[in-house]
């Protein structure tokens, strides 16, 4: 089975393919939703209005990944969701997310 996919998350059947990611168009674990709710609601994180440089189609390298993330507040929270739920491409608590994807891309 196939599905259409969003930066690595996949669509529920029922929606309408739609570019805007909202939290009920995703499909993830209970405590995922909660910490990605958590980091969009925020207004201190380093990424807010910067959404470009965490998740573009230009991966960061992974030491301007942690520059990007440096003493952002919520760098422990995003790291939790990282680990949590695994998103396949960007940024996420200092850490970049997706080289493997990159890299097959190049090669098709």
């Amino acid at each position: 089975m196939t599905h259409d996919s969003i930066r690595g998350y996949r669509p529920l059947a029922d929606r309408p393919k739609d570019r805007n990611l909202s939290m009920d168009y995703i499909m993830q674990t209970g405590p995922a939703t909660k910490l990605l709710k958590i980091l969009w609601d925020s207004p201190d994180k380093n990424c807010a209005g910067r959404e470009e440089e965490f998740s573009g189609d230009e991966l960061p390298t992974d030491a301007e990944a942690q520059l990007l993330c440096a003493g952002c507040p919520l760098m422990q929270t995003c790291s939790e969701y990282r680990d949590e739920a695994h998103p396949s491409w960007g940024v996420w608590g200092g850490k970049v997310q997706g080289r493997k994807l990159e890299e097959a891309m190049r090669d098709e």
